[in-house]
């Protein structure tokens, strides 16, 4: 999906607009990536958007888990306010299990802000538990991690 750099640039730029605090970067650093650097990012990793017609307005992605031998990772999930609550998170996060299981991870794995309660539920409701393994993200705002394992009969 290297060709779909300029949606996943806009609606990542929407989502360090909108919440700052929930990712590890800042609209500042993302925008002084090339157009190149977008399409590395996009074939390193599986990007998943959602949209509102011709607009994107949810994202998340998958990569190899840098924690974890053979399991994969999710990272920078995110909806525009206007689609929470809806199954749009739902539908993303599947399509990323989906492409984990592709793969054969034994597990995917994803960090959350600690007070994140209601990703955290969300993340709980489909199969994720909190591992015990925290990290501080940004001076005093901390991450748990939360890990789905997959079994292969």
């Amino acid at each position: 999906m290297p060709d779909d750099w300029e949606q996943a640039r806009e609606v990542r730029i929407l989502a360090l607009t909108s919440d700052p605090i929930a990712f590890c970067s800042s609209v500042e650093k993302e925008r002084q990536l090339t157009e190149s650097d977008w399409r590395s990012r996009l074939t390193d990793s599986y990007t998943v958007l959602g949209w509102n017609g011709r607009i994107p307005v949810a994202t998340a992605t998958g990569k190899v888990d840098q924690h974890e031998a053979g399991a994969r990772e999710m990272v920078g999930v995110w909806l525009d306010p206007s689609s929470r609550g809806t199954d749009a998170a739902s539908r993303l996060v599947k399509e990323i299990i989906d492409w984990a299981r592709v793969e054969r991870a034994t597990a995917l794995s994803l960090w959350v802000m600690e007070n994140n309660v209601r990703a955290k539920r969300f993340y709980q409701r489909i199969g994720f538990v909190e591992t015990g393994e925290k990290e501080e993200a940004k001076p005093g705002v901390y991450e748990v991690r939360m890990k789905r394992a997959f079994n292969y009969a």
